[in-house]
């Protein structure tokens, strides 16, 4: 019996560790993502993306030469100028 114990108590000791990773991947992909629909959009290399609340900034060089900065809703990923 204590052996089942110890085993369910490491399990949840190890689920509570690793949730913060999963949070941070599931962001990354956020990331990803609104770079890359940015990028699709204007055709332009991606400089940054920065997480600002609720939607993220993305700088891009456009093929013109010109650096634009897009607003991306984190939600429904929508492009903003």
């Amino acid at each position: 019996m204590d052996t089942r114990l110890l085993s369910a108590t490491v399990l949840v000791v190890a689920l509570i560790l690793t949730a913060p990773s999963v949070a941070q991947k599931s962001s990354d992909r956020g990331v990803d993502a609104a770079a890359a629909a940015v990028a699709e959009t204007t055709g332009g290399r991606v400089l940054s993306v920065r997480r600002k609340g609720d939607y993220y900034s993305v700088k891009v060089l456009t093929d013109g030469g010109r650096v634009r900065v897009y607003r991306v809703d984190a939600r429904s990923g929508r492009i903003q100028r």
